[in-house]
């Protein structure tokens, strides 16, 4: 039997200020956890109240971002919680309608809230969690420094050896540096030492530069200049910087450049591949809670707001759980990358699919 238009909006209408109320109080409970977290350190560096809560507003979108999840299963279990123990499942299955036909709207609307999710999350909430991150460590007294030393750096793409005594993020500069440049096979071209480089936008200027290069006639000439610079080398200053970059500042465009860049050098990029590659599979995640409290919702029977909190507690507990799991194993390449990132969801779009099967319709 079909569901008119007025059947679809009641079902959302339960569902929908439920889902933006639980996105409000998982919000606040972010940033109470971070607050908390930091707030010994907020006092003893003596930090204002409009400091801390300018902090708080930064973390904000991020924590909106964290929530649409679990907001997401509280607000479909909620809603057809309701519908159960007021007795109109009963009325609406009695009609002959099923649960997979009433329950498209809230599907739709998952699936509206995932692609929303995705989007928010790369554009708004990474860039904003950076100034979170910066106004935090300067309030308090924390600093990061991305300068480096004794640099030895290799990257497969354009085959050239990087060797460099320091690098200064702030200037984009190389000190004692040496390159040397090798075609696919592993044969000798270049080599190019220099006092000092400079990055100019595009490529790296060497200063009091002495270049060893292989000629067409098989033989090695040697040259001397003041400044010198080529296209062949042109490794981007971030490669140089001191430590692992954070992913989770980086939207995933960038993300996957730096794994990118991690595999052409040569590196450990299994673990930061699973996590780039979870981007897309948490964006998917409202939709498949979307599944899973559907079924779970239409078997509660009392304290329904009680039953839904701690189905959406216990289920964002076991995400999280399954994802630390699956990420290490793709750190320790027991398991793919593309695996690490799909476990959580696999698992609860399969356990949604038991439940939403399994429901009394």
């Amino acid at each position: 039997m079909k569901t008119g238009w007025t059947l679809q909006a009641y079902v959302l209408a339960n569902v929908v200020p439920a889902f933006l109320a639980a996105v409000a109080f998982f919000s606040l409970l972010f940033e109470l956890i971070d607050l908390f977290a930091n707030l010994v350190k907020y006092i003893q560096n003596e930090a204002s109240s409009a400091q801390v809560f300018r902090v708080m507003a930064l973390y904000l979108p991020r924590c909106v971002s964290l929530s649409i999840a679990p907001a997401m299963l509280f607000g479909a279990a909620y809603g057809f919680g309701a519908l159960k123990t007021s007795n109109e499942l009963i009325v609406i299955h009695g009609s002959g309608i099923s649960l997979a036909s009433f329950a498209i709207p809230v599907l739709i609307f998952a699936g509206f809230a995932s692609a929303f999710g995705f989007w928010f999350e790369d554009s708004v909430a990474l860039p904003v969690l950076r100034l979170k991150k910066e106004a935090s460590r300067s309030l308090m007294g924390q600093t990061v420094t991305l300068n480096n030393a004794e640099i030895a750096l290799f990257n497969r793409k354009s085959g050239v050896v990087w060797t460099a005594d320091y690098f200064d993020d702030s200037g984009a500069s190389l000190s004692g540096v040496t390159a040397v440049r090798r075609d696919e096979r592993g044969v000798f071209l270049e080599r190019v030492d220099a006092r000092r480089a400079r990055w100019d936008g595009s490529r790296w200027d060497f200063l009091d530069v002495r270049i060893w290069s292989l000629g067409p006639d098989g033989a090695y000439t040697e040259t001397f200049a003041p400044s010198w610079s080529s296209p062949g080398y042109a490794e981007p200053p971030a490669s140089f910087r001191k430590g692992r970059k954070d992913l989770e500042e980086l939207s995933t465009a960038e993300a996957l450049e730096y794994v990118r860049f991690l595999r052409a050098a040569g590196l450990p990029f299994r673990g930061a591949l699973a996590e780039a590659y979870e981007r897309f599979t948490f964006a998917a995640t409202p939709l498949v809670v979307a599944l899973l409290s559907i079924g779970a919702g239409g078997r509660l029977r009392k304290n329904i707001l009680l039953s839904s909190l701690l189905i959406s507690l216990a289920a964002s507990t076991g995400y999280y759980v399954i994802r630390m799991v699956s990420l290490l194993l793709a750190r320790l390449d027991l398991i793919t990358p593309a695996a690490g990132a799909a476990a959580p969801v696999v698992f609860f779009l399969a356990l949604g699919i038991l439940l939403f099967r399994t429901a009394h319709t």
